[in-house]
């Protein structure tokens, strides 16, 4: 009888790194987040032995973390603020990896952020129980594009160190394509709900040609001018002679500073 050996560390971790880059190979090449949840949405909560995983873009004009998820067949669009009212708005306020053992902790969320809150709203809604959260900012050089957020550790109390990692490079390989992507199907859904409330009639418009304004100088002052200009020219000075300082002056005050 031959007793297979368990594997060491050293191959757990050359798995773990195998899987790991399958993982981040197929989220640069992923179009669309959706395409992101659909297909890596299980290998990622696999290897990173999390229970629930959700991806958030950054409207940067409402300054809002978005993501669409299921509840039962109806998909629904999340949306938090860039806030310290969630643990996924925080994340996209400092820029920087959260880890929190237990969210219903107040003094676990203090070691982040006197101000930290976690919304329960979700919990209430849905009656999940949120315990432990790891979000992780998807950074592109100094932009933020938006938040990679696991919860629940399924075995163990926290997200370990490991966890952080791969988490951070998950985040690090999501491209600015995939998440503008998701602005564009954002934007294209909000503005086909503004479009459907609005009335089709089209703007009346005259089809009149506008008369051409006649000149209202009298001849002898516009034959006066003519004659000035004619002087101004054969004696080689400037015209107007106030052209230089008046564009020096809207130079001047272009490069004053705001008050």
């Amino acid at each position: 009888m031959t007793v297979q050996a368990a594997p060491s560390s050293l191959e757990r971790e050359l798995e773990y790194r195998k899987k790991l880059t399958t993982i981040t190979n197929k989220i640069n090449a992923a179009e669309s987040i959706p395409q992101i949840l659909m297909t890596l949405k299980d290998q990622i909560l696999e290897l990173l032995d999390a229970e629930r995983l959700s991806i958030y873009a950054i409207d940067t004009k409402n300054q809002e973390l978005y993501s669409i998820t299921k509840v039962g067949d109806v998909p629904k669009e999340i949306r938090v603020p860039k806030s310290f009212a969630s643990i996924a708005g925080f994340t996209a306020l400092a820029r920087k990896t959260i880890n929190i053992k237990d969210a219903y902790e107040a003094s676990e969320l203090q070691k982040f952020h006197p101000n930290l809150r976690f919304d329960q709203r979700w919990d209430k809604q849905t009656g999940f129980r949120t315990r432990s959260v790891l979000g992780v900012p998807i950074m592109f050089e100094k932009y933020l594009l938006g938040v990679v957020q696991l919860i629940n550790k399924r075995h163990g109390p926290a997200f370990t160190a490991l966890d952080e990692d791969g988490a951070e490079e998950i985040a690090s390989s999501a491209s600015p394509s995939t998440i503008s992507t998701a602005r564009r199907g954002n934007r294209s859904r909000r503005s086909s709900a503004r479009s459907s409330t609005k009335g089709s009639s089209p703007r009346k418009t005259s089809s009149r040609p506008s008369p051409t304004p006649a000149s209202t100088t009298p001849p002898s002052r516009r034959s006066s001018s003519r004659n000035s200009t004619s002087r101004r020219k054969r004696s080689g000075s400037r015209w107007p002679p106030f052209t230089e300082r008046s564009s020096s002056a809207t130079t001047a005050r272009r490069r004053s500073p705001a008050i």
